[in-house]
């Protein structure tokens, strides 16, 4: 079996949207593993709760380096650990270090919603590419998440983007017939780009 190892990063506000990401890789394995591929989500609700605050930091750094990508979720508030994690991930990246690649997708908010230090955080200009916004509720959420596991296996096994899940498999089409028929709501770029990746 092939393993991705994906660490989640970001504050406990978004502890709903860490939920679909979580039923959402859930929900990719099954299409994934019968083609011998794996993802293994990492984050700080499976580490050790049991320890001070800088001990538990350092253990998911320590997680962060082993895994091969990171995947980084912003909301209102720019927490001081969820930057550090953010700069870890892209200083090892940059020198081709793991995690090979950050992916960071910031949710929608009023502007005077957003702290400061996130205001600061999203005018840096060292984010990279790999950077989305998605509205609140699960469908955009799991659509991009969808989405970002077709590119990450075609980056770690070379394979092309509609090799990854192709619509033949009986599998693919039960598991996201739901989510095609939810797509009417969401932007039509990130409508046309999901289907576009299940076109062989």
């Amino acid at each position: 079996m092939n393993e991705i190892n994906i660490f989640l990063a970001s504050s406990d506000e978004l502890a709903e949207e860490r939920r679909t990401f979580s039923v959402a890789i859930d929900h990719i394995n099954r299409v994934a593993k019968p083609k011998g591929y794996q993802f293994i989500l990492q984050k700080w609700e499976y580490l050790d709760a049991s320890m001070s605050a800088k001990f538990k930091q350092e253990e998911y750094n320590e997680a962060i380096r082993n895994c091969d990508y990171c995947i980084v979720l912003f909301w209102k508030k720019a927490g001081m650990y969820t930057e550090e994690e953010l700069n870890l991930s892209l200083e090892r990246g940059n020198k081709g270090e793991k995690p090979f690649a950050t992916y960071i997708l910031f949710k929608e908010a009023e502007e005077d919603e957003i702290t400061p230090e996130l205001r600061q955080l999203r005018a840096r200009g060292n984010l990279g590419e790999r950077y989305y916004s998605f509205k609140d509720g699960s469908k955009e959420l799991i659509l991009r998440i969808i989405i970002i596991a077709h590119r990450i296996l075609a980056a770690s096994f070379n394979l092309n983007l509609a090799d990854c899940f192709t619509i033949k498999d009986n599998v693919l089409k039960s598991s996201y017939t739901k989510i095609l028929n939810l797509m009417e709501d969401v932007p039509s770029e990130l409508r046309d780009e999901f289907i576009n990746l299940r076109t062989i």
